[in-house]
């Protein structure tokens, strides 16, 4: 990513936007996942 940063200065603001963006969605994806786990783990405490 720096590479392109610094082969493309013009297009900086765009470049870590998008970026941050998929840093973004990583870590909803990952929030979504653990909240998605954590509730199947209760039903099977209370099943059992």
């Amino acid at each position: 990513m720096e590479y392109y940063v610094q082969r493309r200065g013009n297009e900086a603001l765009l470049a870590y936007s998008v970026m941050s963006a998929c840093l973004v969605a990583v870590v909803g994806i990952s929030l979504l996942t653990y909240h998605f786990g954590q509730k199947d783990e209760k039903i099977q405490n209370f099943v059992e």
